[in-house]
């Protein structure tokens, strides 16, 4: 919260006072720890993306297990494209070795990836097993999608995504009576 201006910090440390002034450089150690943590899930992510498809199991659950990790991955993505700008996009697990060579991809490829990775994630998460309890739901994605077309929308004052958020968010707010 810090990131958006919705809290302040009172503490002493120079790290999260330059965070809430929003002065912040590559030596801050809260900013690495965040970088970190935020690859790490999409690197776990990527396992599942990469590994799952080969188990034998149930159908209905492998897609809803990889629509997870996809809609987890985005969620990641979407932050860190909100934060950062242009970041690395790592499609696929790499070897350790390997990221630190990943260049940074434009902010709308970032986009487009977590736009293709929700849209995926809406159709497939369907399992009804695994839904609740920090697992997302197929309107958790398209939430998500919604927030993502906006913010899109208002980085290039573009109406058509502005209208696909309207479409996204009028298909989510009907589930939730407290939201009407």
């Amino acid at each position: 919260d810090l990131f958006a201006d919705n809290a302040t910090t009172n503490m002493a440390s120079v790290d999260y006072q330059s965070v809430d002034y929003m002065q912040i450089d590559q030596y801050n150690l809260p900013v690495q720890r965040l970088w970190r943590d935020f690859y790490q899930t999409i690197k776990a992510c990527n396992v599942v993306l990469d590994k799952v498809p080969a188990i034998e199991m149930n159908e209905t659950l492998k897609k809803h297990l990889l629509a997870e990790a996809r809609f987890f991955r985005a969620m990641m993505y979407f932050d860190l494209v909100r934060m950062f700008g242009a970041v690395p996009l790592h499609k696929k697990d790499v070897e350790s070795s390997e990221e630190e060579n990943i260049p940074r991809s434009p902010r709308d490829e970032v986009f487009e990836f977590i736009i293709a990775d929700l849209k995926i994630a809406e159709q497939d998460l369907t399992y009804t097993g695994r839904m609740g309890g920090g697992h997302p739901y197929p309107l958790s994605a398209s939430a998500l999608l919604a927030r993502v077309y906006l913010t899109y929308g208002a980085l290039h004052k573009d109406n058509a995504y502005f209208q696909l958020a309207v479409k996204k968010a009028d298909e989510v707010i009907p589930s939730f009576p407290m939201l009407v």
